[in-house]
């Protein structure tokens, strides 16, 4: 008998399907013979072995990058019982002058609501500052604050006391922020925001 290729899948169902008609035409020729008695194993087609890809996505926490460095210095003082920072020597309009007199001198006072801070202090009412590098204070409202020390003599002035229109012009009004802030910290001498990396101090070993 032939051998028939069976190099393919469709070339060895070929000679599968001719195998089975010879084998059957031998049993309808021979007498007496059955089919099932000439079975013939029917090889299988090869599976190609393909690699299966998975994806996986794996979630990299990444470190938050550090505070920017800045030269930010918000130099703390106290007038009229509070602590205030000085933002500019800006003057933007303001409501009315008080006079302010206690232990830390004489003091003019005017409220400045926020919508007229100048555009670079704009939401400065919703930030956090560090006071002296230990404390958390907030904003609780601006102001134009002049301070003076000392008796109106010292600046040529006649007057006994100091009144509101003396002091304000013979002292240096600044924009100031007024803040909430510890006890502990309420005479701070500087400020900054508290979004930015801390102040680096030297300190003199003992």
């Amino acid at each position: 008998m032939a051998r028939i290729a069976s190099s393919s899948p469709i070339s060895q169902v070929l000679a599968v399907s001719t195998v089975c008609g010879l084998l059957a035409l031998v049993a309808f020729a021979t007498p007496g013979a059955k089919l099932e008695d000439a079975a013939v194993p029917v090889p299988l087609a090869p599976i190609a072995d393909e690699p299966v890809r998975v994806s996986l996505a794996v979630a990299v926490q990444q470190a938050a990058p550090p505070p920017a460095p800045s030269n930010q210095l918000l130099l703390a003082f106290r007038a009229g019982g509070a602590t205030y920072v000085k933002l500019s020597e800006d003057e933007p309009a303001h409501g009315k002058r008080r006079l302010v007199s206690d232990e830390d001198g004489e003091s003019t006072i005017a409220e400045v609501r926020a919508a007229a801070l100048p555009a670079r202090f704009r939401g400065w009412e919703t930030k956090q500052l560090t006071v002296d590098g230990g404390c958390t204070a907030t904003i609780a409202g601006f102001a134009v604050v002049t301070r003076l020390i000392g008796d109106p003599a010292y600046a040529g002035i006649e007057d006994d006391k100091w009144t509101v229109d003396t002091a304000s012009s013979a002292g240096a009004s600044v924009l100031a922020a007024r803040l909430v802030v510890d006890e502990r910290c309420a005479k701070g001498l500087y400020a900054r925001d508290a979004s930015l990396a801390p102040i680096v101090t030297l300190e003199t070993p003992d």
